[in-house]
């Protein structure tokens, strides 16, 4: 069929989008700009998501596994609170910058954000739910890898930092602890699939140059540091990465 019920796009409390026109007549004409499913949510997250099982906790706030209450899928929701961040509106600014940077990548190697609560105590974002730990720690229980797991692994990565190239986001700090692992099932393999996480000091950069020192130490490209790079940048860390794992 040609046409597409509105009633069959539902939101979270399943009630239908709103939508301009009750059907829409030919599929050419249904267009979806990316990120336009991630949008800001009214209201309690806990309205919308169940809470399970704690996955890790921080300064500034935790991180749950949570069940969407109506589609019972499994997803991650970090907590921040605000006052234990000290985020005053230039970090709320941000924080919302880093969603809106993760919003607009689709791929299967970067970690997706499905929406976010901005309420006034707490910064609430629902992202997919990982379970299998950081790369770091696999590195750390396996001491290195062979070279054709190694070469898997840099796939991967390579195939997302070139993604996010293509729309002009630069990381600039990928290193194993911003990787982690799909899954409990995935780490238990030999080839296992990675996701980058940490956008949080992503830059998006069209044909410019950025001289803004941002990184860790031991990944850092020395251009960074110099004050004037591009999104090359991610590859030198991309580098430093792959020698850790082979060595």
């Amino acid at each position: 069929k040609k046409a597409i019920d509105a009633k069959l796009l539902l939101n979270q409390k399943g009630a239908p989008l709103p939508i301009k026109t009750d059907r829409v007549d030919d599929l050419k004409n249904l267009k979806l700009d990316q990120g336009f499913l991630v949008q800001e949510s009214d209201g309690d997250p806990y309205d919308y998501y169940e809470e399970s099982t704690l996955l890790g906790e921080g300064s500034f706030g935790k991180v749950f596994k949570v069940f969407h209450k109506v589609s019972r899928v499994p997803r991650a929701m970090k907590i921040i609170i605000k006052s234990k961040a000290a985020m005053n509106e230039e970090d709320e600014k941000a924080l919302i910058n880093e969603i809106n940077i993760l919003k607009s990548l689709d791929h299967p190697n970067i970690i997706k954000v499905y929406e976010y609560f901005n309420t006034k105590r707490k910064f609430y974002i629902i992202s997919e739910l990982c379970t299998g730990g950081e790369l770091f720690d696999k590195i750390q229980s396996d001491k290195y890898f062979n070279e054709k797991v190694s070469a898997h692994v840099m796939k991967q990565l390579l195939s997302a930092v070139a993604f996010c190239h293509n729309n002009n986001i630069i990381h600039r700090d990928l290193k194993p602890e911003n990787i982690l692992i799909e899954s409990e099932e995935e780490y238990k393999k030999e080839y296992f699939t990675i996701k980058i996480i940490d956008f949080g000091t992503s830059e998006i950069a069209k044909n410019s140059m950025l001289d803004k020192r941002i990184g860790t130490p031991f990944y850092i490209a020395p251009e960074v540091l110099n004050n004037h790079y591009n999104e090359k940048c991610d590859l030198w860390s991309c580098g430093v990465i792959l020698y850790i794992l082979i060595c």
